[in-house]
């Protein structure tokens, strides 16, 4: 946090939320759920899509951030059982 001089408010993945779902339709169906459960986070308005554009390691997911009935910005990862073995153990691993 103070080497890149971020604020309790600019970090998202304090508390995170994984969801494992059976395909990859079922993973946008997630996204939505989510979304209309949690509003995104004002400093993170943006859902990153892994699954239509893979990182170059193979990584894929969905990524949003969200904010909690608490109050607190909560990242939540969404992927299928396929997405998450590679993750774990994959090249995409680390």
């Amino acid at each position: 946090m103070r080497k890149n001089k971020l604020n309790m408010n600019q970090i998202h993945d304090i508390h995170g939320l994984q969801l494992i779902v059976e395909n990859e339709e079922d993973c946008y169906k997630a996204l939505n759920i989510v979304h209309d459960l949690w509003p995104q986070c004002e400093s993170s308005r943006r859902t990153k899509d892994y699954i239509a554009r893979p990182k170059f390691n193979g990584y894929r997911s969905l990524h949003t951030v969200v904010i909690s009935h608490d109050e607190v910005p909560l990242e939540v990862h969404i992927r299928t059982p396929e997405m998450n073995h590679q993750d774990e153990f994959g090249f995409a691993a680390h």
